[in-house]
């Protein structure tokens, strides 16, 4: 699960327990695309819970999302 913490424009700050799905991935990726809509350049904090766990079509979601934002990693 991934959880969208209130932060300033610039920061994309989430808070991730439970079992990361491939929806929660696509949360994550939303948030991201919205705050570099807004800003030239772009923090993330990312508060990870022991607990976490991927399923295997969130692995395979954050995987294709990663590769392609290669072109943007000078702006996160």
């Amino acid at each position: 699960m991934i959880e969208i913490l209130e932060s300033a424009k610039h920061l994309v700050a989430m808070k991730i327990s439970g079992s990361l799905t491939g929806a929660d991935v696509e949360k994550a990726n939303a948030a991201v695309d919205k705050a570099l809509a807004e800003n030239e350049r772009i923090s993330v904090f990312i508060d990870v819970d022991p607990s976490m766990s991927l399923t295997f079509e969130g692995i395979v979601k954050d995987f294709i999302e990663s590769i392609s934002r290669l072109g943007q990693l000078s702006k996160i």
